[in-house]
């Protein structure tokens, strides 16, 4: 799959998800030899897409190597159509009729998430990984107040007044950082290492100044 990522003009090309699915998911199937139910397959390929967006980010701000990234430790998300809370555990597919069961009863935080909603378990080589969510309740806040963000303005109005505040000093800054970005960008098509720390130094010198 690493071999269809495309680098042009120091920014990184991934393959679309839907072109190689199907290829990628027949492979992942003739490769599981355990029988593991399908869902694993897909949670496989979509923390696949996940490492690799997350590379290509790293790599453009010129902070990883145009290498395969690895993954170091073998880990399994389970997907919520395969597990299953009862009280306070979960049982997990494994295979079509074939489950694990992992408990919390009388852990350190059973008493904390007691009104909060299991996710998605990770499982490591010597580690089960419990993520818990919590639905926090919508209230509606006793003062309210409106603003419309416009090219050169920020105008705002509380109920009462209205409040404006000028952001052509901010399009200048963009407009001038936008010009040397494009002209870093054609150095870096030439010299690839040089032009990403040019980049990365003004995308730096841009965020601070905005």
């Amino acid at each position: 799959m690493f071999s269809k990522v495309n680098v042009k003009n120091g920014r990184v090309e991934l393959p679309k998800k839907k072109e190689i699915y199907r290829e990628l998911r027949e492979y992942l199937m003739k490769e599981n030899a355990q029988g593991l139910a399908k869902h694993y397959v897909d949670q496989a390929i979509h923390d696949v897409y996940s490492i690799l967006d997350s590379w290509r980010r790293r790599f453009e701000k010129g902070r990883s190597k145009f290498k395969p990234p690895l993954v170091r430790k073998g880990y399994v998300r389970v997907k919520t159509t395969l597990r299953k809370v009862l009280g306070k555990s979960v049982r997990i597919t494994v295979k079509p009729r074939e489950y694990i069961t992992y408990s919390w009863d009388g852990s350190w935080f059973s008493e904390r998430v007691e009104e909060m909603e299991l996710t998605e378990p990770v499982i490591k080589e010597d580690k089960v990984y419990l993520v818990f969510r919590k639905e926090l309740p919508t209230t509606t806040p006793p003062e309210t107040v409106a603003f419309d963000s416009n090219l050169f303005s920020l105008d705002g109005y509380d109920g009462e007044k209205f409040i404006t505040i000028s952001l052509k000093q901010l399009y200048s800054l963009k407009y001038v950082m936008q010009m040397k970005r494009a002209k870093i960008q054609s150095i870096a098509s030439k010299k690839l290492k040089g032009g990403r720390r040019l980049l990365m130094k003004y995308s730096h010198r841009e965020r601070n100044r905005v």
